[in-house]
């Protein structure tokens, strides 16, 4: 007895792994482009870097304190 499976099915089947296989290269292909990712993370810097200078604008006090904070730290930890 042999095992006769739906043409229409295999073909589905097929062009599933065909995307699925095309979806793991790009991941991998991405992974190892290192110029993207270094351009996403300095992006990424970047805008964290505008939100931090936007919330410092809106709170000057707590940013004194902070940068204060920090330099205590810097000059005991030096010591």
């Amino acid at each position: 007895m042999t095992d006769v499976r739906d043409p229409d099915i295999i073909r589905k089947e097929i062009a599933e792994t065909r995307q699925e296989l095309g979806d793991a290269v790009e991941e991998l292909a991405a992974k190892t482009d290192v110029k993207a990712r270094a351009r996403e993370k300095l992006a990424q810097l970047r805008r964290a870097a505008a939100e931090l200078r936007h919330r410092a604008r809106e709170h000057p006090g707590v940013t004194v304190a902070v940068a204060a904070t920090a330099i205590a730290l810097v000059v005991v930890g030096r010591r």
